[in-house]
C-alpha cells in the first residue's frame, strides 16, 4: 500500500510518499508525479520520502525518471537514502556518457572556461543525498 499526497502551492510543490512503492503503485506514482508536474510547471518539485518503508525494482526506475525531471528527494531511512544515492550515481552516470557521446560527435558547445552546455545543465541540477546521521550532526551544529 502506498499513499502519495501531493501538497501545491504558488511557487513549490511536494509529494510525500508513505508505505511501499511496488506493484500497482509504481504506476499510479508515475501518473501522479506526471500531473503534478505538468499542472505546477514547475522544474523543482520536492519528493518527500522520510515514510517510504520499500522500493522494488520499477519503483527505483520511476524515481529514476522523476530524479531526471528535476525531483529533490527528501529521506531519513538509511536504506532509502542509499538507494537515492544510488540514483544519483546513475544519473550522473548517464549524464557523463551521454556527454562523452556529445564530445565525440563535436556537437557540445562550450563556454569561455570550457564547459560544455551538458555539464553546466548536470552541474545546476545536481542534488545531494544527505545521509540521516549527517542531518543529525547538522541539527545538533545549529541547535546548540
Amino acid at each position: 500500500m502506498l499513499r502519495i499526497t501531493p501538497l501545491v502551492a504558488k511557487e513549490k510543490a511536494i509529494l510525500r510518499l508513505e508505505g511501499k512503492l511496488r506493484g500497482p503503485w509504481v504506476s499510479e506514482l508515475a501518473r501522479v508525479w506526471k500531473g503534478v508536474w505538468r499542472r505546477t510547471g514547475l522544474k523543482r518539485i520536492r519528493v518527500d520520502l522520510r515514510a517510504l518503508s520499500f522500493v522494488d525494482e520499477r519503483g527505483k526506475d520511476v524515481l529514476m525518471t522523476m530524479r531526471q525531471d528535476g525531483a529533490e528527494f527528501v529521506a531519513n531511512d538509511p536504506l532509502i537514502s542509499a538507494l537515492l544515492e544510488e540514483i544519483e550515481q546513475k544519473r550522473q552516470s548517464l549524464a557523463g556518457s551521454n556527454q562523452q557521446q556529445l564530445n565525440n560527435a563535436g556537437a557540445a558547445g562550450t563556454d569561455a572556461a570550457g564547459k560544455s552546455e551538458a555539464q553546466e545543465r548536470s552541474a545546476s541540477t545536481s542534488v545531494p543525498v544527505i545521509s540521516p546521521m549527517e542531518l543529525i550532526a547538522r541539527r545538533k551544529i545549529c541547535h546548540t
